[in-house]
C-alpha cells in the first residue's frame, strides 16, 4: 500500500461522506417541495398549446415524458455508430424494437390493465411507439436507398424493404377513414401491421430465428400470442359456464315521459346483458361487447361501453348498457329493440363481453365529489353516483354532497336515464346528499322552456334550457361547499378545458380532477363510446 493512501483516505473520506450526506439531504428536500406543492397535478393540468386544436389537449406532463421517450431513441440511434452501415442497421434495429410492444394492441386488455394503466395512457404509449417505429423505419430505409448500389434490388431482401416502407407510409395514411369508417380502418391498420412484420422478416438477412433483428421479430409475435391468448381465455370464463345459460342480450326501446304523453326515442336505446359469470361490479367498469346476430360484421367485432348500472331478477344478474344510434354497430343493434322483454326476463339475443376493465377513482375519499357530463357521458357518471349513495350508507364514507352537471343536445336525450335518476333520488332520500342540474341546448318539448330559464323537477333537481356554463358552475360549487374536493369529468373537450382551466386557477390542492377513460368527442356529437 502506498504512504499516501491512508492520509487521502483520512482527509477525503469525511468530505466525501459529507457531500454525499449533503446531495442526499438536498434530494429529500427537493422531493418534499415536490410533494407539497402537488407538481404532478400542475404538470397534468397545465397546457402548452390551447389555441391550435391538435395540440390543445398537450400537458406539460406529456411533453416531458414525449421529449424523455424522443431523446431515448435518438441517443440509442447515433451512440458509438462509426458509420453509415452501423447507423442503417441500429435505426432498423430500434424500429423493430420499438413495434413489438405495438401488437398488444390499442383496445384495453388484461396485460394493460393489470399493470395499472388507463386507457388514454395505453392508447397515447402505442401511438408514440408506432411513430417512432415508422420514423426509425423510414430513416432506415432512405439512408439505405441513399447508399445502396444502382443494381442493388435484386435480392429478395432489398425488394421487401421497398414493400416494407411502403406499408410505413400507408398505415399513418390510413388513419384518414378512421372517423367515417372505424371497422374498416381496424381492420387495415391490422393488415398492414402483419405485413409489415412479414416483410421485415423476409427483409433480415439473419439466418438463425434468434439472431439480432429477427429474435425481436418474435417478440413480435409473443406479444400478439400472448394478447389473443389472454383475451380468449378471458372471454371464454365470463360467457360459458357450464350449468348455466350462455350471456344474452336484450334490445330494450326507451321512451320520454312528458306530462301525460309517452314519446318513444329514436336515437338510443338500452342494453341489458344477462351475465353467464356475474362479478362484483364497480364503478367506472366498461366492457367490451360482441352482437354476433347483429347482422353484417358483428361477429368480428367489439364495442366498449360503460356499465351505466346493474341489478338483479329472477336469480339473474344483468349490467345495462346506454346505446347511443350513430352508425354501423349502434345502428345495427338499434334496429334488434324487442318490446317483448321485460325487464327480468330471460331472452334476447346471444352475446359477448370481455372484460370488465377500468379503474375505480375512489370519490368516496372527498367530501364534495362534482361530476360532470355532455351527452352520453351520463353513462360514465351514473355508476359512480350509485356506488358513493351506497358507501354513503352501508360504509359511512365521507362524502357530504355530490353534484351533478349534465347537459344534453335535446331535451328528449332526458329520457335516456329518466328512470334511473328517479331510482337514485329514491335511494338517496333520507340523506339528500345528491343534486342534480340537467342543461337543455336545443330540441324543446316542455311547455316552459319558452317562458322560464329552468323548472325544477322535484326535489333536488332542476332543469336549464342552456348550455353549461361550467367554469361558473364549478367554481360557484367550489366556494360555497369546502373540504376536500373531486371533480370527475365524462364530457366533451371544451368542458374539460374549462374545468381544468379554473382548477389551475384556483391552486387549490385540496381540488383534484380525474377523467373518465372514455369521454364524448364533442357536445353536438356525443356518441357511444369509441371503439
Amino acid at each position: 500500500m502506498d504512504a499516501v493512501t491512508p492520509s487521502s483516505v483520512a482527509i477525503g473520506g469525511p468530505l466525501a461522506t459529507a457531500i454525499v450526506v449533503n446531495f442526499a439531504l438536498l434530494t429529500f428536500a427537493i422531493l418534499r417541495y415536490i410533494a407539497g406543492r402537488d407538481l404532478p397535478r400542475f404538470l397534468s393540468l397545465k397546457q402548452i398549446v390551447r389555441d391550435i386544436r391538435p395540440l390543445k389537449n398537450i400537458t406539460r406532463l406529456d411533453l416531458i415524458a414525449t421529449v424523455v421517450f424522443v431523446s431515448t431513441n435518438a441517443v440509442s440511434v447515433s451512440y458509438r455508430v462509426r458509420d453509415t452501415t452501423g447507423f442503417v442497421r441500429r435505426s432498423g434495429i430500434l424500429s423493430v424494437v420499438n413495434m413489438a410492444p405495438l401488437f398488444l394492441g390499442t383496445r384495453m386488455n388484461l396485460i394493460a390493465s393489470g399493470c395499472g394503466l388507463s386507457l388514454p395512457t395505453y392508447v397515447a404509449t402505442h401511438r408514440w411507439l408506432g411513430i417512432m417505429a415508422i420514423l426509425e423505419g423510414l430513416i432506415h430505409a432512405a439512408v439505405a436507398l441513399w447508399t445502396q448500389a444502382p443494381n442493388g434490388f435484386a435480392k429478395l431482401s432489398d425488394k421487401s424493404g421497398i414493400v416494407i416502407a411502403s406499408v410505413l407510409v400507408a398505415i399513418p395514411l390510413s388513419s384518414f377513414i378512421r372517423r367515417r369508417a372505424y371497422e374498416m380502418f381496424a381492420a387495415t391498420h391490422s393488415t398492414l401491421a402483419v405485413c409489415a412484420v412479414v416483410f421485415i422478416y423476409l427483409h433480415t438477412p439473419s439466418s438463425h430465428v434468434l439472431e439480432s433483428p429477427k429474435r425481436y421479430l418474435v417478440a413480435v409475435a409473443g406479444c400478439l400470442g400472448l394478447t389473443w391468448i389472454v383475451r380468449l381465455g378471458l372471454v371464454l370464463y365470463r360467457n360459458v359456464q357450464f350449468g348455466s345459460p350462455s350471456t344474452q342480450a336484450a334490445i330494450r326501446p326507451i321512451t320520454f315521459a312528458l306530462e301525460e304523453s309517452s314519446i318513444p326515442l329514436e336515437d338510443a336505446v338500452h342494453i341489458h346483458i344477462r351475465l353467464s359469470r356475474p362479478w362484483n361490479v364497480r364503478a367506472g367498469q366498461y366492457v367490451y361487447l360482441t352482437v354476433p346476430g347483429a347482422g353484417g360484421a358483428s361477429v368480428a367485432q367489439s364495442h366498449p361501453f360503460y356499465i351505466a348500472w346493474w341489478y338483479r331478477a329472477d336469480d339473474d344478474f344483468y349490467i345495462v348498457f346506454i346505446a347511443q344510434r350513430r352508425t354501423g354497430f349502434t345502428e345495427r343493434v338499434f334496429h334488434m329493440k324487442d318490446t317483448r322483454h321485460n325487464s327480468g326476463t330471460r331472452g334476447g339475443a346471444r352475446a359477448l363481453i370481455d372484460g370488465p376493465y377500468g379503474n375505480e377513482m375512489n370519490l368516496d375519499s372527498y367530501e364534495n365529489v362534482l361530476l360532470f357530463a355532455t351527452g352520453i357521458g351520463i353513462a360514465g357518471q351514473l355508476s359512480h353516483i350509485a356506488q358513493l349513495l351506497k358507501d354513503y350508507y352501508d360504509l359511512g364514507a365521507k362524502t357530504k354532497r355530490v353534484t351533478l352537471f349534465w347537459q344534453v343536445d335535446s331535451e328528449i336525450q332526458l329520457g335516456w336515464v329518466a328512470d334511473r335518476m328517479k331510482q337514485l333520488r329514491e335511494l338517496d332520500e333520507k340523506s339528500q346528499v345528491l343534486h342534480i342540474y340537467l342543461f337543455v341546448v336545443g330540441g324543446f318539448l316542455s311547455r316552459k322552456a319558452g317562458s322560464t330559464d329552468f323548472v325544477e323537477r322535484g326535489e333536488r333537481i332542476v332543469v336549464t334550457y342552456r348550455a353549461m356554463d361550467t367554469s361558473y358552475l364549478a367554481d360557484a360549487e367550489l366556494g360555497r361547499h369546502g373540504g376536500s374536493t373531486v371533480i370527475s369529468l365524462c364530457a366533451d373537450s371544451q368542458t374539460v378545458d374549462q374545468v381544468r382551466g379554473l382548477v389551475r386557477r384556483r391552486a387549490d390542492a385540496r381540488v383534484h380532477v380525474k377523467c373518465l377513460d372514455f369521454c364524448p368527442e364533442t357536445a353536438r356529437h356525443a356518441g357511444a363510446l369509441p371503439a
